[in-house]
């Protein structure tokens, strides 16, 4: 395919959504990359930011972000604090503090995601209070998401902890185009 400089990105999204394949392979190089290749100190910061944008480019459509957390000092930046605010969303010291938070306004829904390079699932625990905290000010939860770098990372911490919640999922950089649900059989 052939297309001006100009016409590039347009050309490019029409031939990458032809192909459900295409773009899950294109979600898996662009996220494990940026993940692989970020130093170890900014390590967690991408993974946050990696998982938020296929997100909102997917499951999350329609949300918007609000928060992140991943700065050493003040843990809510200036940035967030306005619109935290003004959603009545300001984690306090009695909040389990999510990496993120995203919202939707037509649903007053939100969406949680928390990014594991050490430890920090969204285990059962975790889950009830993100609920409680989230229906505490009006909104219902869409959708809470552990991220992970790797598939490595992924079995190792599951192998031993086993501690996602039921009605969760996770998201593996480098397997980005994926979302993986937890649920119960029992």
């Amino acid at each position: 395919m052939e297309a001006a400089d100009k016409d590039w990105p347009t050309a490019l999204e029409a031939w990458l959504g032809q192909s459900r394949a295409r773009r899950q392979q294109l979600l898996r190089k662009a996220a494990g990359t940026a993940v692989a290749t970020a130093p170890a100190t900014s390590k967690h910061s991408v993974l946050i930011q990696q998982c938020v944008d296929v997100l909102l480019d997917s499951a999350a459509d329609g949300f918007e972000l609000v928060f992140i957390d991943d700065a050493d000092g003040e843990r809510i930046q200036k940035r967030w604090r306005n619109r935290l605010e003004e959603l009545n969303l300001t984690p306090d010291l009695d909040s389990r503090w999510p990496d993120a938070i995203l919202f939707h306004p037509d649903k007053r829904a939100v969406w949680f995601i928390d990014a594991v390079i050490s430890d920090g699932e969204i285990d059962e625990a975790r889950a009830k209070d993100l609920r409680l905290w989230a229906k505490d000010r009006g909104y219902q939860v869409s959708g809470m998401t552990t991220a992970y770098e790797t598939w490595k990372r992924t079995s190792s911490r599951q192998a031993s902890q086993a501690n996602l919640a039921i009605g969760t999922s996770f998201w593996i950089a480098e397997d980005g185009g994926k979302l993986f649900e937890v649920r119960s059989l029992a």
